[in-house]
């Protein structure tokens, strides 16, 4: 993606920065601008104060604090999307100027990131689609007028570039056909009921069973890998996740609650606010309202159908695109709750509207955890799964430069785990022929073995089981005895 390449690079040469600062600092600052062109928009339709509070609901989400800052391709796609709805919304540039820039930032968005532009395409087209519903159903007219909010030159130039950007000139439109084969399997009935299940968690059942079944798995995908025939799961066991001892007995289930309600307030909110933005489009007929009604319903749509359609997990990481839909139904939300409040408090109205966002940040910036107990936030400690996740050291990629430079341009099978792995993605050009289930049964000989800092120091690894994540000790005792050390600095490692 160009986001990676092209655009750091050329502003490397134009700042005079080095790459670290722009992935760091350069790039963080641009995706800040996302909530405030989202304010500008929200402004079109609402009060000040209203469309910032549904500007900070975007930022008061947990994957906003903790995970959006390690992922560059996307600040970029959003920031290019957020651009695109205010160029849509707003009535100040109009004809062909509009048309240029739309194009331009639709350009950006697609070579920017490839799961952001689907989505896009999803909602516009949708949203255009229900639009033109919405006039034959009403107004008994297909094609009464040029859409306004919605033209169709915004859907042709999103499909037409998608399609020559992810066809013929990168070929990165994999990810996209697995995904359909996946939805239309015989294992829909099951998928579904393992998402409902599961809630983008793996329960401790399937934790469990994953050490039992893995083995199994990989002895039946990869018959041509050479396997330790004394081999056996039972030695090894599922870790507990690092977390913050609890200040008090009863603050830290209150929080967990706080949580719960304040994640399904939003999206409950917000369902029932498009519900009754879009009554009173449809009482009070207008196209532009019209036109904003059938976006709104098409993101809620597009909410349900995430978390429906069995194989979004397994390809792509659901709370993101969660994320992409809140632009739109965060400002239902806000209005809905103000509206409810002047009913109930109507001199308090504002007060109870504004809470629930400052709880919401409390939250997802781990200001609440810190002070009650809990999961450890990445942004305010230095442990943790996250931390374990995404934070690089140092001996890290002294290990990978080591195994790269080893292994050469042979084929030789490279053991890492599901996040260890990134040390190789992030420093290396090591591509291909790596595993990511590290256990006695799935470890083969004659291959090698990575380790990070987490596997090597904190002893757990972790894997990619049904949606989630499942984390277990490292079997580094089976390692050491089976294979030979070829390359430690007491951090990481490197074994064959």
């Amino acid at each position: 993606m160009l986001s990676l390449s092209i655009l750091p690079y050329t502003i490397t040469k134009l700042a005079y920065v080095s790459g670290l600062m722009v992935f760091k600092v350069v790039f963080p600052i641009l995706f800040s601008f996302v909530p405030v062109l989202l304010y500008y928009a929200y402004r079109l339709w609402s009060k000040r104060w209203i469309a910032f509070t549904a500007a900070g609901v975007f930022i008061a989400q947990f994957y906003y604090f903790q995970e959006f800052a390690a992922l560059a391709r996307q600040q970029i796609a959003f920031l290019f999307f957020a651009a695109l709805l205010y160029v849509l919304l707003q009535r100040r540039v109009r004809g062909h100027r509009r048309v240029v820039l739309g194009v331009l930032l639709i350009a950006g968005l697609v070579v920017s990131h490839y799961s952001t532009t689907y989505m896009s395409i999803a909602l516009l087209a949708g949203a255009f689609i229900l639009a033109k519903l919405f006039y034959l159903v009403r107004r008994r007219q297909w094609i009464p007028r040029p859409a306004r909010l919605i033209p169709l030159w915004t859907i042709g130039a999103l499909v037409l570039i998608a399609i020559a950007w992810y066809g013929p000139a990168t070929h990165s439109s994999v990810a996209l056909t697995r995904l359909n084969h996946t939805s239309l399997s015989s294992k829909l009935l099951l998928d579904i009921r393992d998402t409902f299940e599961s809630k983008g968690e793996t329960p401790p059942a399937s934790q469990n069973n994953y050490l039992q079944q893995i083995g199994k798995d990989y002895h039946q995908d990869h018959p041509y890998l050479t396997y330790y025939p004394d081999g056996s799961n039972s030695t090894i066991h599922i870790a507990m996740e690092p977390r913050i001892a609890d200040r008090a007995p009863l603050l830290r289930p209150l929080s967990l609650l706080l949580d719960t309600f304040l994640r399904y307030l939003w999206w409950i909110a917000g369902a029932a606010g498009i519900l009754w933005f879009t009554w009173r489009a449809w009482k009070h007929f207008g196209y532009r309202n019209s036109e904003a009604a059938a976006l709104v319903c098409m993101a809620l749509l597009a909410f349900v159908a995430i978390h429906v359609v069995p194989g979004v997990g397994q390809f792509y990481n659901i709370p993101r695109l969660n994320q992409q839909a809140l632009m739109f139904i965060s400002l239902p939300a806000i209005v809905l709750l103000y509206y409810a409040a002047q009913k109930v408090l109507p001199r308090f109205s504002r007060v109870v509207t504004v809470l629930p966002l400052l709880a919401a940040f409390l939250i997802a910036s781990g200001l609440l955890s810190q002070a009650v107990g809990g999961k450890p936030h990445a942004n305010l400690n230095n442990f943790g799964t996250d931390y374990q996740h995404f934070y690089i050291h140092q001996s890290e990629v002294a290990a990978a430069h080591w195994l790269e430079q080893d292994r050469g341009k042979k084929a030789q099978v490279i053991y890492a785990d599901r996040y260890t792995n990134l040390r190789l993605v992030v420093p290396t050009t090591v591509n291909g022929h790596v595993e990511q289930d590290i256990t006695p049964e799935t470890l083969a000989k004659y291959a090698y073995v990575y380790a990070g800092q987490t596997n090597t120091v904190n002893g757990v690894t972790m894997a990619g089981y049904k949606n989630g994540v499942v984390t277990f000790q490292f079997p580094k005792l089976f390692i050491e005895t089976h294979k030979n050390t070829l390359y430690t600095n007491g951090y990481s490692g490197v074994y064959k």
